[in-house]
């Protein structure tokens, strides 16, 4: 079986994964959710920080896995596996985070390269989930590049005004709108103030309502309808 791991963008880890600091990628949990009893050894193993193409993969060299640990079994991970985790923060804090956690996973790394770069198409699997189980990296490939919809909004609120329309990327791969639509408008959009911004909102939901009916994992918070 193949992964898919997706990291913080800002804690750099996928660097050192490929440098061999960090031999252990673990996952902390208050259920028992992928890749909890998914991931064995011989696996592997992509990686990818969040909003960005798949850069890097390894192999699975052993996987440990605890459930309802205790806070002297939680120490006692920690002391041992801390450093080749390669917490950012102070053991003490990630034992005062972590015991409110129910389930941890020890997913021992092996084999870490660096790949060409590319993008996935997480539909299906929920667009905030952070680990993703497939036979195949190949499923989940994303096979004709960044989708792009065309988006009507009007730039001043008059009634016959002539629309402005703006071809905005969308980040299939995890799942939402890229929402600096509002940040690429034209001037006279962004100046705009008050009651005057109803005929520009509607315009945007009609486009919007009918867009997302076509990838479902929009979800609920950004949804307008």
């Amino acid at each position: 079986m193949e992964h898919l791991a997706i990291m913080k963008k800002s804690w750099k880890l996928i660097d050192k994964i490929l440098s061999g600091t960090k031999k252990i990628e673990s996952r902390w949990y208050m259920a028992r959710i992928a890749p909890w009893d998914r991931i064995n050894e011989g696996d592997k193993v992509y990686f990818k920080d969040a909003g960005q193409p798949v850069t890097a993969k390894a192999d699975v060299e052993r996987v440990i896995q605890y459930d309802n640990y205790s806070e002297d079994e939680l120490r006692k991970v920690l002391e041992m596996y801390g450093k080749d985790i390669s917490f950012r923060s102070p053991l003490d804090d990630v034992f005062e985070w972590a015991r409110k956690r129910k389930y941890c996973i020890l997913i021992f790394l092996k084999n870490p390269q660096k790949v060409g770069p590319f993008n996935i198409d997480k539909t299906g699997f929920g667009c905030s989930c952070a680990w993703v189980c497939i036979n195949s990296i190949e499923e989940i490939k994303q096979k004709n590049g960044t989708a792009e919809i065309r988006t009507r909004v009007y730039a001043t609120p008059r009634r016959n005004a002539r629309p402005n329309y703006t071809t905005v990327p969308s980040i299939i791969e995890i799942g939402y709108i890229d929402f600096n639509i509002f940040a690429t408008l034209s001037r006279p959009m962004a100046s705009m103030k008050g009651a005057s911004l109803g005929p520009a909102f509607w315009a945007i939901r009609a486009r919007y309502t009918a867009w997302k009916n076509s990838f479902p994992l929009i979800p609920a918070s950004f949804a307008m309808s």
